[in-house]
C-alpha cells in the first residue's frame, strides 16, 4: 500500500552515434519478412516428406483411386499453402511459440483436410475418381500437425539453450495476484527473457504446495508461505501493480529488497511491460476505518427496496463520483431503464464500458447540459422518468467564489427548470443532493444550494396545499465525500507522492467525512423511505480536524521512518467556513428506523414570495459583476431565511 511505480528512466545518447532510424526499422522488417518466408517453406517442404512417406501407407486397391502421385502431391501442397497463409501460420516467431500458433496450425491443416475431401467427392460424384484413400488423408493431416508442432518445439528449446545468455540475466522473483496472471506475466518474460532468469513464481491468492510452472516453482503465499521467499537467491524481482495495494507483506519485503540493492520492475499489461521504479509513497484503496475512526454505516434497504424496480430512473450527474455510485447501486434493484446524464463526455464513456456487461437493464447515456431546458424536456418527453436523482451540480467552494453566475445558472436555475419539467411529466420522486455546505452557508456554493433547498421544499408544498399533482421532493445533505472528484484526500495523495508538503488551510478547520458507497446509499434510502418535504442526514460522529486526517493518510502511506511529510499551513480560502452543520437549528429532527439516519424537516415557506424573488436574481443575472452577484445571493438568501412562515400563498 506504499509502493509507487516510477516510469522507466531512459538516458539518451548523443544523436551522432544513434544509427539511421529508417534504415535500422528497414533492416528489422527485411529480416523478419524473410524470416517468415523461410518458416513457410521449411514447412511446405516438411509436409512434402511426411507425404512421400505416407503416399502408398493405408493404399487398398481401389477402382476409384486413379490419379498419379504427383497429381496427389500437387493438389495436398496447393490446398495447404492456402490455408496455411489464410491463417498466417508463418508470422508467428517460433521462439515464442504458444498455444496461439498451435491454433493456427491446426485451422490451417485439418481446414486443408475438410477441402480435400470435399474436392475428393465432388470429383469422384462426376468422374467416378478420387485422389486420396480417406484414411490416408486423415493420417496425413494429423502427422503434419504433430510434425510441424515438433519443429517450432525444437526451434524454441534450441534457441533457449544455445542463444540465451543466463550468466547475464539477473534471478528474478515474480509477485502477482493469482493463478490467472501467472501464464498472461510468463508470457510477457519471454520478451525479456535474456535479461531475466525466472527461479520463483508467488501467489498472493490461491490453495496448493509443490506446483510447478514449467520448470519454474510455484508458491502460494499462504500459512507461512512468505517465509518460503527468503530461501532464494535473486538479483530482482518483478511485482504485479494490483498487489501492491493489497498485501503488506509484500510492500515491506519490497522495501528490504531496496535496502539490500535489489533490482525491482513493475508488472503491467502495456507493452513496455518493465519499469524501473524507488519505493516512495504508493496512494492505494484505504478503508474508511483507516482514515475515519470508524466502521464504515451499512443500509441494507430493507425498506421499500422494490420502489425502482421496473421503473425508469434518470441520474443526473451520473458519470460523477456520486452519480456512477448512485447508478451501480441502482442495478440490484432491477430498473426497467437507467438515464446517465452528464456533461462529461469522458467519464460518461468510461462508464458506458464499464457498464456493457449488464444486459438485464436498458441504460441510456445522455451527453447534455443539465441547464439546456429543450434537452432536458425532450429526455423527459421520450422516456418519462419516474424517479429523478439529482446530482449534478457545481462543487469546489474557491471556484465558485471565482465564478459566481456559473454557481447561480447550474445550481439554482438548473435545479428549478429540472424540478419544474418533472414536475410536468408526472415523476414520481425528486431526490435533491444537497450539501453540508448549505446550512448556515458562507460562501457562494453553499448559498445556491441552499436557495435551491428553500425554494424546492416550498414549491412541492405550495403544489400539496394546492393539490397539484407532484412529485415527492426529498433531499440528501452529506459532508465531504472521500475519494470523491475533487475530494482533499486526492489532493494530499498527490502531495505525500512528491514528499511533500501537505498544505492545510487551519490547523483547526474540521469536516465531516464520508465514502462514496455512504453518500450513494443515503441518497438511496431517501429515495426510498421519503414521503416528502424531508431532509435525510447521516450521523457521522465528530467532525474531523483536516489535519488529523492528513496526518492519518501519511502514517498509511508512509511506513518508512526515513521519510518525514512536512504539513504546512496557508489560511482559509474565500467562502470556506471552518466548520461545518448538517442541521439547521430551527430543523425538527425526526428518529427513523435506521439509528444512523436523521430526518430534518424544514418548515414550508411562502412560494410565490420565493419564487419572485429568485426571478428577480436572474433577470439581473447577466447584469451584475461578480461582487454584484454575491451581495445579491446573501441579501436573497437572508429575505428568503425571514419571509412569513404562514403568509397566505395565492
Amino acid at each position: 500500500m506504499i509502493i509507487y511505480i516510477e516510469g522507466i528512466k531512459t538516458r539518451h545518447k548523443n544523436t551522432t552515434q544513434t544509427p539511421n532510424k529508417n534504415y535500422t526499422n528497414y533492416h528489422s522488417l527485411k529480416t523478419k519478412f524473410l524470416s517468415s518466408w523461410l518458416i513457410l517453406f521449411i514447412d511446405l517442404l516438411l509436409i512434402t516428406s511426411i507425404t512421400l512417406v505416407l503416399q502408398e501407407v493405408f493404399f487398398v486397391k481401389n477402382v476409384f483411386i486413379a490419379y498419379s502421385n504427383s497429381q496427389k502431391l500437387a493438389l495436398f501442397l496447393l490446398v495447404n499453402l492456402g490455408f496455411m497463409l489464410y491463417f498466417r501460420t508463418h508470422k508467428g516467431i517460433i521462439r515464442y511459440s504458444s498455444i496461439e500458433e498451435l491454433k493456427r496450425l491446426f485451422n490451417a491443416l485439418f481446414s486443408a483436410m475438410l477441402v480435400l475431401f470435399a474436392i475428393d467427392y465432388i470429383q469422384l460424384f462426376y468422374t467416378q475418381k478420387k485422389f486420396f484413400n480417406d484414411i490416408n488423408l486423415i493420417v496425413r493431416a494429423i502427422c503434419c500437425f504433430q510434425v510441424l508442432f515438433v519443429f517450432r518445439l525444437s526451434a524454441k528449446v534450441v534457441y533457449e539453450v544455445f542463444f540465451i545468455t543466463k550468466t547475464k540475466a539477473k534471478s528474478t522473483l515474480v509477485i502477482c495476484y493469482d493463478i490467472k496472471s501467472v501464464n498472461a506475466i510468463t508470457l510477457m518474460l519471454q520478451n525479456q527473457s535474456n535479461q531475466f532468469n525466472l527461479i520463483a513464481i508467488f501467489c498472493i491468492d490461491g490453495k496448493g504446495s509443490g506446483l510447478y510452472y514449467g520448470r519454474v516453482p510455484l508458491f502460494f503465499l499462504e500459512n507461512n508461505a512468505f517465509a518460503k521467499i527468503y530461501k532464494f537467491e535473486y538479483d530482482a524481482v518483478l511485482v504485479s501493480d494490483n498487489v501492491l495495494a493489497i498485501n503488506n507483506e509484500v510492500v515491506d519485503f519490497l522495501l528490504e529488497c531496496r535496502n539490500n540493492g535489489k533490482k525491482i520492475y513493475s508488472l503491467n499489461t502495456e507493452p513496455e511491460i518493465f519499469k524501473d521504479f524507488e519505493l516512495i509513497y504508493e496512494i492505494g484503496d484505504v478503508d474508511v476505518e483507516d482514515i475515519l475512526n470508524r466502521p464504515q454505516i451499512q443500509l441494507e434497504h430493507q425498506l421499500h427496496n422494490s420502489s425502482v424496480t421496473d421503473k425508469t430512473v434518470l441520474v443526473t450527474g451520473g458519470a460523477g463520483s456520486i452519480g456512477s455510485e448512485i447508478v451501480r447501486q441502482l442495478i440490484k434493484f432491477n430498473p426497467k431503464n437507467i438515464l446517465i446524464l452528464d456533461f462529461s463526455e469522458t467519464a460518461l464513456h468510461n462508464l458506458e464500458l464499464e457498464l456493457e456487461c449488464i444486459k438485464h437493464i436498458s441504460f441510456q447515456y445522455l451527453l447534455n447540459d443539465i441547464n439546456d431546458d429543450y434537452s432536458i424536456d425532450w429526455i423527459f418527453q421520450k422516456y418519462r422518468p419516474q424517479f429523478v436523482y439529482h446530482t449534478a451540480a457545481y462543487k469546489h467552494v474557491p471556484m465558485m467564489e471565482r465564478h459566481p453566475r456559473q454557481s447561480v445558472i447550474t445550481n439554482i436555475k438548473a435545479s428549478i427548470s429540472l424540478a419544474k419539467i418533472a414536475t410536468q411529466y408526472n415523476a414520481e420522486k425528486f431526490i435533491y443532493v444537497s450539501t453540508d455546505k448549505a446550512v448556515n452557508p458562507l460562501g457562494v456554493m453553499g448559498t445556491c444550494k441552499r436557495i435551491s433547498e428553500i425554494y424546492l421544499n416550498a414549491f412541492y408544498a405550495y403544489n400539496i396545499s394546492k393539490h397539484i399533482e407532484t412529485p415527492k421532493f426529498i433531499f440528501t445533505r452529506f459532508g465531504n465525500v472521500l475519494k470523491s472528484n475533487g475530494s482533499v484526500v486526492h489532493r494530499f495523495e498527490e502531495q505525500i507522492k512528491k514528499g511533500g508538503p501537505v498544505t492545510i488551510t487551519d490547523p483547526e478547520i474540521t469536516r465531516y467525512f464520508m465514502s462514496i458507497d455512504e453518500a450513494a446509499s443515503l441518497v438511496l434510502e431517501a429515495s426510498f423511505m421519503g414521503k416528502g418535504g424531508e431532509f435525510y442526514v447521516f450521523d457521522m460522529g465528530e467532525p474531523i480536524k483536516i489535519k488529523d486526517l492528513a496526518q492519518n493518510l501519511i502514517n498509511l502511506y508512509v511506513k518508512s521512518r526515513e521519510i518525514n511529510i512536512e504539513i504546512v499551513y496557508t489560511g482559509l480560502r474565500p467562502g470556506e467556513k471552518m466548520y461545518e452543520e448538517l442541521i439547521y437549528d430551527k430543523a425538527k429532527d425526526l428518529p427513523t428506523h435506521h439509528p444512523k439516519i436523521m430526518i430534518s424537516k424544514d418548515l414550508p415557506t411562502n412560494y410565490p414570495l420565493v419564487n419572485i424573488l429568485t426571478l428577480d436574481l436572474f433577470q439581473e443575472l447577466n447584469t451584475l459583476n461578480s461582487t454584484e452577484i454575491k451581495n445579491k445571493l446573501k441579501t436573497l438568501l437572508y429575505k428568503l431565511e425571514n419571509l412569513e412562515i404562514n403568509a397566505p400563498q395565492k
